[in-house]
């Protein structure tokens, strides 16, 4: 894996525990504790997202 994607990788994941930290009003610290939980939270939602997102596309593609 290259050394580019390490890096935007964990820059997304300290951005997103920074956002998490501020949103839900815990320290730091916490947030970077709970980062496996917010990233598997997150692939969660994005994954469920995609999947009603093509079934809605393909069901408006099959109207007549």
């Amino acid at each position: 894996m290259p050394v580019r994607t390490w890096v935007v990788a964990t820059a997304g994941v300290l951005a997103a525990c920074v956002f998490f930290a501020w949103f839900f009003d815990i320290a730091v610290e916490r947030a970077l504790l709970l980062a496996p939980v917010f990233v598997i939270s997150f692939g969660l939602v994005a994954g469920l997202g995609l999947i009603f997102w093509r079934a809605a596309a393909q069901s408006l593609r099959r109207r007549p």
